[in-house]
């Protein structure tokens, strides 16, 4: 019993970290919308107008 739960625990912390990185932003924009504060979003038309977008990773 306590071996499947060690199994279930590890299978759900590695579920989350998999969604973490599938789900999380990949790009900031700067200068969005004349903010000095970075945005995050997953795609570019997420962006309002910006002065530039890069990749995270």
């Amino acid at each position: 019993m306590k071996h499947a739960t060690t199994v279930l625990c590890l299978s759900f912390i590695a579920m989350n970290a998999i969604l973490a990185i599938h789900y999380s932003p990949r790009l900031i924009g700067f200068g969005c919308d004349g903010s000095h504060i970075p945005q995050l979003a997953r795609y570019e038309s997420d962006f309002p107008q910006c002065e530039r977008i890069e990749r995270i990773f």
